[in-house]
């Protein structure tokens, strides 16, 4: 079960952020130059940390999608969690998943 402090971070962006350019910086996943330099490109683009940092290749997709994950007590869906085939391609369209930038992965009752 989250932490407070984590299900406060879910629902502001910013702090999200900030949060996962302390814990790469704590890891010594990012040194402190780089989430500066990423910060500065955030001002102008008005991109997420968690995107700029892969684009300037600073920090890999997967080790920030590792790091959110862990900072926001969610699971990470791996390889081996992904249907061979789509899962309600007849109820569901492309379009609108494409769009929600979300995939089902498991049709259950729940």
């Amino acid at each position: 079960m989250p932490t407070r402090e984590q299900a406060r971070l879910t629902n502001d962006a910013a702090a999200v952020d900030d949060a996962l350019g302390q814990l790469l910086v704590e890891r010594g996943r990012l040194d402190p130059a780089g989430l500066g330099r990423a910060q500065r490109a955030g001002e102008t683009s008005h991109d997420p940390l968690h995107l700029l940092l892969p684009k300037l290749g600073l920090v890999s997709e997967r080790e920030v999608a590792e790091t959110l994950a862990q900072l926001l007590d969610l699971p990470l869906a791996g390889e081996a969690d992904y249907p061979d085939l789509p899962l309600q391609g007849d109820r569901i369209s492309v379009s609108f998943l494409k769009e929600a930038r979300i995939l089902p992965l498991a049709d259950t009752a729940d």
